[in-house]
């Protein structure tokens, strides 16, 4: 959503896509379930961290630089909250089949698997249930035999798919680079049962200046700016759209 940029793109333009990976890490209990699978608990709050991963349009539409998607501006965002974690990790696997290959680092050595559920226990911890059933290992270093035991692990997860579970909301957002700019926006694969502070007040809205159910207009933004080209942005399952309309107060 930036102002300072004059041509308006066609409505054939390519909408630019944004993605993200994860790495998880901390304590965990692991414990064998059967031939093949593993069970893996974090016993403490699970360090989640989201990175933005490299663009083929680069930040571009129809070959402008928008500055939306830039690669030299790359977010990252990590919190440890259940809230959290329910929004990035277990949400996505409401979606049938999804089952990321995963790594996981213990101190020299590495682990291959894919999670088959995540989920919260009894005791409110994420859970991972794993199997390296699917795991076509040609690697000399990375094991199958996964370890068993309590110890400090790190997680490198492969992208969540473009689903659209759950429900579609829609916010406005204000990057805070331009607070004078606004963009109404919809979100998928978003909890029915979620309220406008839980939504408003997760990291990523936060930094987005984001309020559920509120539109531009409402906030003040009723002048029609330049319209940069859509957007499509997927975060760990979530297929976040705008439309590329800027709103100014």
């Amino acid at each position: 959503m930036v102002s300072n940029y004059n041509p308006t793109p066609t409505s054939t333009s390519t909408p630019g896509i944004i993605k993200f990976s994860q790495i998880a890490r901390g304590k965990v209990k692991s414990v064998k379930t059967g031939q093949n699978t593993y069970r893996i608990t974090f016993l403490q709050n699970t360090d989640l961290t989201l990175y933005q991963t490299w663009s083929k349009d680069g930040g571009k539409s129809n070959g402008i630089k928008t500055g939306f998607s830039d690669n030299s501006n790359r977010y990252i965002f990590s919190d440890t909250s259940n809230e959290w974690q329910k929004f990035l990790f277990v949400d996505n696997f409401k979606e049938e089949g999804f089952q990321p290959t995963t790594i996981m680092g213990v101190n020299n050595c590495l682990y291959a698997f894919v999670i088959t559920n995540a989920y919260f226990n009894k005791c409110k911890k994420l859970t991972l249930d794993v199997s390296t059933k699917p795991i076509d290992n040609l690697s000399k270093t990375v094991k199958t035999d996964v370890k068993t035991g309590v110890f400090y692990a790190r997680f490198d997860i492969d992208n969540a798919p473009d689903n659209n579970n759950g429900i579609t909301i829609s916010y406005s957002a204000v990057l805070p680079a331009y607070p004078n700019t606004c963009g109404n926006v919809t979100i998928t694969n978003i909890s029915a049962n979620i309220t406008a502070a839980q939504f408003n007040n997760n990291p990523i809205a936060e930094l987005y200046g984001a309020k559920k159910g509120v539109s531009c207009a409402t906030r003040g933004f009723n002048t029609k700016g330049v319209n940069i080209g859509a957007k499509t942005i997927n975060i760990s399952g979530h297929t976040v759209k705008w439309d590329g309309q800027e709103w100014k107060k």
